[in-house]
């Protein structure tokens, strides 16, 4: 008998691949800038699930960042990002199937929380998620247990880590779930680094979303 109840998805590059979006809106606002030769790779970045925040404060280490992310948010949300990005095959069915089956769907984001609304509307998702912790002020990153303690367990009384599946594809995911002994599931189809990602001892692989109905056994 499947023992999860709870599923943690991560969205970008777990559930949705923006990354073409998320790459075009900072090398826009870098350009509206003039900031060129950059010291980071954009892709490498992206891999590590940085937020927006500190994505600018590698690449642009001068430059006023409140700036670069009003600049970049307003990029993002003239409708680049979501018609940029899409969601990987498959993903409302197995949606559905997990509703049916009474199971919770939190969504954890580094995504801005305004970006995370705009895009489950935008995607037709919202009516699936039970709980969406994204970035906001005075929240913690992503891999924080925090989010944990303050805001999952206080949201759901019978909510224990034997009956929670984390479902991500980088390192902060899986660190994560290894920080508060959660079972895990990396996404090797999304963006992270491979030797980071396996150094967390991720409990499950899969290479595409319809293999985490194997896991749930449904």
């Amino acid at each position: 008998m499947n023992k999860y109840k709870y599923i943690i998805f991560d969205f970008n590059g777990t559930l949705c691949d923006s990354n073409k979006a998320v790459e075009y809106c900072l090398l826009k606002t870098l350009e509206n800038f003039n900031i060129h030769n950059l010291k980071y790779d954009i892709k490498n970045l992206l891999s590590e699930d940085y937020n927006q925040q500190e994505i600018f404060n590698k690449l642009a280490p001068n430059t006023n960042i409140n700036n670069l992310m009003n600049s970049y948010k307003a990029f993002y949300n003239s409708g680049k990002g979501n018609n940029l990005s899409k969601i990987y095959p498959g993903l409302y069915e197995i949606l559905d199937i997990l509703k049916s089956g009474d199971f919770k769907i939190i969504l954890k984001s580094q995504k801005n929380i305004n970006e995370m609304t705009d895009s489950l509307s935008f995607f037709r998702l919202h009516n699936y998620i039970d709980l969406c912790i994204a970035e906001n002020e005075g929240t913690h990153d992503k891999k924080h247990s925090d989010i944990f303690n303050d805001i999952i367990k206080k949201t759901y009384s019978d909510i224990n880590t034997e009956n929670i599946l984390m479902v991500g594809d980088t390192e902060p995911d899986i660190q994560f779930a290894k920080n508060n002994s959660i079972d895990s599931c990396w996404a090797t189809y999304g963006y992270g680094n491979v030797d980071k990602c396996l150094s967390f001892q991720p409990t499950y692989f899969i290479e595409s979303l319809i293999f985490l109905l194997e896991i749930l056994d449904i």
